[in-house]
Parts: structure tokens; C-alpha cells; sequence
């Protein structure tokens, strides 16, 4: 069984408006951890380092947010909760933590 967005790519875009298809999945920590991805050649071990360097694009687009809405209440993500190490939104970790992101995408 295949989701139709796998197989196509997105909807068709019927107006004359460029659009973004922006598709979020995610796999428990539990089903993950230790385990060797089946994305590369010679594949991953995700332990918790590689885990966590994955994951953190969610508490950079928390604080990117939180930036442009400042009233809102702030999403508390867990793993990142109470790090000191929890990035916040500039033009360096922008760069350093979006550009090439997807070479730590998770596959199982």
C-alpha cells in the first residue's frame, strides 16, 4: 500500500499560485533507537546523538516561530525542554541546522 502523495507527488496545483507541499511523518524513539538505517549504502546506527541531531530542526521552527508571534503560547517540545543546548532561530544555526538536514532523515 502506498500513500497517493508518494506515488504523485502532491495534488495538482490548479491555480497559477506556486505552492508548497510540505508532508511531516515522524517513527517513536522506541522504534528507532539502536537501530541501523536503511537509507545509505552502509547505513546509520541511530543512537542517541544521531537521534538528537536529526530532531533538531522542531525546536529551531519552535523559536522561529515564537519570534514571529511572540504572544502565543510557547510549544514546549520534550526532548529539548530544559537543554541549554536548545537552538534558538538566527542566521547561523539557520544554516547550520537546515542546510543538508535531510542526510540525518531516519529510515527504517
Amino acid at each position: 500500500m502506498v500513500n497517493r502523495q508518494a506515488l504523485h507527488g502532491s495534488f495538482a496545483n490548479t491555480s497559477p499560485q506556486r505552492r508548497v507541499t510540505v508532508n511531516f511523518g515522524f517513527h517513536r524513539y522506541t522504534s528507532v533507537i539502536d537501530q541501523v538505517g536503511k537509507l545509505s549504502g552502509a547505513g546509520n546506527r541511530y543512537d542517541a546523538d544521531y537521534i538528537r541531531r536529526r530532531c533538531r530542526t522542531i525546536p529551531l521552527a519552535i523559536d522561529a516561530r515564537s519570534q514571529r508571534f511572540p504572544d502565543e503560547v510557547l510549544y514546549r517540545y520534550q526532548p529539548f525542554a530544559d537543554a541549554d543546548d536548545r537552538p534558538r532561530y538566527d542566521e547561523r544555526n539557520r544554516r547550520g541546522i537546515l542546510d543538508d538536514y535531510n542526510v540525518y532523515d531516519l529510515g527504517i
